[in-house]
């Protein structure tokens, strides 16, 4: 058996639209619960002790990124 993907109907889809709209309006100018709190240090220390032997992000990858724009060729009338 296929799982199935409801279709919405346009009148759904536009529901859908207000509603996110007047939620967006409704919560713009609130603070986020957690902005300003600050951690303790028995909660920072379980944060350290879980996050031991686990490697950085971004550990090893120097020099994996290229830039997007690395050899193309400017056009004449924008040089200098």
């Amino acid at each position: 058996m296929e799982p199935t993907q409801k279709v919405f109907t346009p009148e759904e889809i536009e529901k859908f639209r207000e509603r996110r709209q007047h939620l967006s309006e409704a919560l713009k100018g609130r603070k986020a619960w957690n902005k300003g709190k600050k951690w303790s240090d028995e909660v920072k220390a379980k944060i350290s002790e879980s996050r031991k032997g686990i490697p950085a992000w971004n550990k090893g990858s120097k020099g994996i990124m290229k830039a997007w724009n690395k050899g193309l060729k400017w056009p004449e009338e924008s040089k200098i």
